[in-house]
């Protein structure tokens, strides 16, 4: 059963966009877990937060918060932060206050990587911990939540990894870990910047960056570095860049997802007050499927200037809910490639490279019954804002 999908184009490229009906959103995207995971368990420490309002005196006496940080204290290298904050302020954007008001509760907490034996196996998980502390230090309240499906794991540990070893939880359990314990990536053959899986020449992901805010300046390729066996490339604050989608797959199109820091490309902006799937990329033919996404996706039904522009240091810059992001830290692109469901065609588009600052788009519907889980994961960290050097 396939729920339906909304493609836009535009004139002499075309750009495609992929929008769920909240009837068959299960069907069409597979969120059982892999999407429900992290946005179900923010939305009940929301719940948690809320209820303890009315347990605690010296809370129902002081019902005010202000964010704190969320970091990973043992895994440096992944960034989930934004996400974080972001589920917070939508969930309680009635109870928080300015991060300058020192007298208000303030909620912080960490996410870890953790692993438990599971007969000769490790399994990885998430490990969220939310925590309330009065203006005084003192701990009011204390919230964990445990994330153990693959796809959640590999997303928030910003991994690269190709889950072609089998479909089953086991085997894709074991991809991550292995992920995880040994992070490599490698390169599309004949390229010098397209990032793919280790072994891997299924679909591929590029950066392209153009250094401040000239227009007139090209984007130019980035050659990834590896940092740990991460693909790692140099991005300075006021940097813009966008992400090149490549699909070298001859037998099927494919949905893809982007995720910046946790967020979502194609949704944490939108103001059409629907959820949109993902992106299209026909099947390969004579090359590779490519398509350009410049930005954050800010309206598929206007005409003019519905693309924010990626710029590094903040995030949906130029949108009423632009977010500037806490100094130091990486941050971690990571793109989500989903084949359509076994006995589904999918959808054989024509989708191309788009550039520029608005994108000119008209409207049709058709269907993609996307697999639940991803084919593979490919991520790219870059620094956010080199805030160490300016540290004694």
């Amino acid at each position: 059963m396939g729920g339906f999908v909304s493609e836009f184009f535009k004139v002499g490229s075309v750009f495609i966009l992929f929008i769920f009906i909240c009837l068959n959103v299960s069907d069409v995207w597979g969120r059982e877990g892999a999407e429900e995971g992290f946005a179900a368990s923010m939305a009940s420490v929301v719940e948690e937060i809320k209820a303890s309002l009315q347990k605690d005196p010296k809370l129902k006496q002081n019902p005010r918060f202000r964010l704190g940080r969320f970091i990973s204290l043992q895994s440096p290298n992944i960034n989930h932060e934004p996400a974080i904050v972001d589920g917070l302020e939508k969930g309680l954007k009635d109870l928080l206050v300015a991060g300058d008001n020192l007298d208000a509760n303030i909620i912080s907490g960490t996410y870890e990587i953790r692993s438990v034996k599971d007969g000769d196996r490790l399994n990885r998980f998430i490990d969220m911990s939310f925590r309330i502390n009065a203006a005084d230090g003192n701990e009011l309240g204390r919230f964990d939540r445990k994330l153990e499906e693959p796809t959640e794991v590999a997303r928030i540990s910003g991994l690269t990894v190709s889950f072609t070893s089998g479909d089953t939880e086991e085997a894709r359990r074991a991809e991550v870990s292995k992920a995880i314990e040994k992070p490599q990536f490698g390169l599309i053959p004949g390229t010098k910047s397209v990032v793919t899986t280790h072994g891997g020449e299924m679909y591929g992901v590029e950066i392209l960056k153009r250094s401040g805010k000239n227009a007139a300046a090209g984007e130019q390729a980035v050659v990834p570095e590896s940092e740990g066996g991460y693909a790692f490339i140099p991005l300075e604050e006021g940097d813009i860049f966008s992400i090149c989608l490549n699909n070298y797959n001859e037998l099927k199109p494919v949905l893809v997802k982007i995720n910046i820091d946790g967020l979502d490309a194609m949704n944490a902006f939108c103001v059409d007050k629907v959820v949109y799937s993902g992106y299209s990329l026909r099947k390969a033919d004579n090359g590779p499927a490519k398509t350009t996404i410049s930005g954050w996706l800010k309206s598929a039904k206007s005409r003019k200037d519905n693309v924010l522009r990626f710029e590094v240091g903040k995030v949906g810059a130029g949108a009423a809910s632009e977010k500037t992001l806490p100094p130091g830290g990486v941050g971690v692109i990571t793109v989500e490639f989903y084949e359509p469901r076994d006995g589904s065609r999918g959808r054989d588009t024509d989708t191309e490279v788009i550039a520029g600052e608005a994108i000119d788009v008209a409207m049709k519907v058709s269907n993609f019954v996307a697999a639940a889980k991803p084919s593979a994961i490919i991520s790219i960290r870059y620094n956010r804002i080199r805030a160490a050097k300016e540290q004694p």
